[in-house]
């Protein structure tokens, strides 16, 4: 899709990462509601986060509705905060969150999920190995279609790599997917893709619960969906492998296999208990 092209979307009647402070105030009350908020996890991105920025605030510019860009600092060491900090100065729609230390992906993701204020809620990679433009039509099918969520699948029928990974990567991508349907959901074809989309309410009725801060968290972030009844639409994007990744083979790839285990486990029991509780409380009632 051209970025030139706008999108008007149709209109639809934490736990705590880590110190955390924003820098920004709210917008004034006057102002038209948020229709979209994006997420932006960065850390040591000091090379690329301000071209990132330039990119995502240009097709922006060019939509109809009212958005809002979150970026998320995870305790980088180089020089990303100065520049969030001199980038975002003269920016009201540009909020930057900060934590003290690195804590992780899924923790960066979680805090900008929960301080997000529009109506649908998008995250993406700081790398945009999934184009910016491919938000025209994810965020039409979030707004028009039946699915609370939608993610980004690089495979699916229609969806284009390319540049493609290094061979080991693609491998144990492939071992990592498969395993993480066994455990948590089968009909998921790609689970790790950096673009994910969700409608407010169940953005925040699954982050409010979503506890892994590695890696791993979008498989927990789906496997939450599941058990909430929520049901997911695979939207085929475009995507290219960046060099500079961020996952480290095969350690990372062995500690998210135990997480997912973990996951399993741990939200299970989790929903079992609320769900119980839930009971006493209308019983109660």
């Amino acid at each position: 899709m051209d970025s030139g092209t706008p999108c008007k979307i149709p209109r639809r009647c934490s736990s705590r990462a880590g110190d955390c402070f924003l820098s920004n105030a709210a917008p004034s009350s006057t102002q038209p509601p948020i229709e979209l908020s994006i997420i932006i996890p960065a850390y040591n991105e000091a090379l690329r986060i301000e071209e990132t920025l330039r990119t995502v605030e240009s097709f922006l510019a060019l939509q109809t509705y009212r958005s809002e860009v979150i970026v998320i600092d995870d305790g980088s060491t180089d020089a990303t905060a100065a520049l969030l900090d001199d980038y975002s100065k003269h920016r009201p729609s540009v909020r930057v969150l900060r934590h003290q230390s690195n804590t992780g992906k899924g923790a960066s993701v979680r805090t900008g999920v929960l301080a997000a204020r529009g109506r649908y809620v998008f995250f993406m990679d700081a790398d945009l190995s999934v184009p910016i433009t491919e938000l025209t039509g994810a965020l039409t099918a979030l707004a028009d279609g039946d699915a609370p969520i939608v993610i980004g699948s690089r495979k699916v029928q229609g969806a284009r790599i390319e540049q493609r990974q290094p061979w080991l990567r693609e491998i144990l991508g492939h071992g990592f997917t498969w395993f993480t349907g066994l455990l948590l959901w089968r009909t998921i074809v790609d689970f790790t893709c950096g673009f994910k989309g969700f409608r407010r309410d169940e953005a925040m009725a699954i982050f409010s619960r979503q506890r892994c801060n590695d890696w791993a968290f979008d498989a927990e972030v789906l496997y939450l969906a599941r058990l909430m009844g929520m049901s997911v639409h695979q939207y085929p994007v475009r995507w290219s492998h960046r060099s500079n990744s961020r996952v480290r083979f095969p350690r990372d790839i062995y500690q998210t296999l135990g997480a997912l285990i973990s996951i399993r486990w741990r939200v299970s029991r989790a929903m079992r208990k609320g769900s119980a509780a839930s009971q006493v409380d209308r019983v109660a009632d």
